[in-house]
């Protein structure tokens, strides 16, 4: 299982580093070094676009870390479409720091089923991740669950913590979840 964190400017930058250590407690079958943030995976001397476009290519999922700094950065939106267009069987979740689906709604990101960083925001995502690896290495929900539970308080207070640093304030909860509710 392969993810690709796709992040612009320094919030949504630390969201990634944050998700990359984080998923592998959740959903043991995928390793952090499965999972690419391109400023911790790029190393000094490399040809920086040509490991984006191998790891774009090979990621099975992409999560992309939204906040109202980068909401319309071209690099973000790129990386979002390329996942979708080159491999239609990729996912790509939006992950909205501090917006509501409103707050998108003239994006290209608007076109996916986007979460918060809300505890439902997160079980979704997780969801997502461990139903996009292939059947047999999938993890049981129940056990997902456990270990959802087990590590959301961590996950939580440190999501808390970054969001304060920079004066993020949820506006829309897990409402941002339901397009459904959009009218």
């Amino acid at each position: 299982m392969k993810i690709f964190i796709s992040w612009s400017k320094e919030l949504s930058k630390q969201v990634a580093y944050i998700l990359k250590k984080w998923i592998p407690r959740i959903i043991q079958t995928v390793r952090e070094e499965d999972i690419f943030v391109s400023d911790q995976d790029v190393n000094a001397g490399v040809q920086w676009d040509n490991v984006i476009f191998d790891k774009l290519d090979n990621s099975n999922l992409g999560i992309v870390c939204v906040t109202r700094e980068n909401i319309n950065s071209p690099w973000m939106l790129f990386e979002s479409g390329y996942m979708v267009c080159h491999n239609h069987r990729k996912n790509v979740v939006p992950v909205l720091i501090g917006l509501s689906n409103h707050a998108i709604q003239d994006s290209p990101l608007a076109h996916f089923q986007t979460i918060t960083t809300e505890r439902n925001g997160m079980e979704k995502m997780i969801s997502a991740i461990n139903k996009s690896q292939p059947i047999e290495i999938q993890v049981a929900d129940e056990v997902v669950a456990r270990s959802f539970n087990s590590n959301w308080n961590e996950l939580n207070s440190e999501l808390c913590s970054i969001k304060k640093q920079n004066a993020i304030v949820d506006t829309d909860g897990d409402n941002a979840t339901n397009k459904e509710n959009e009218a």
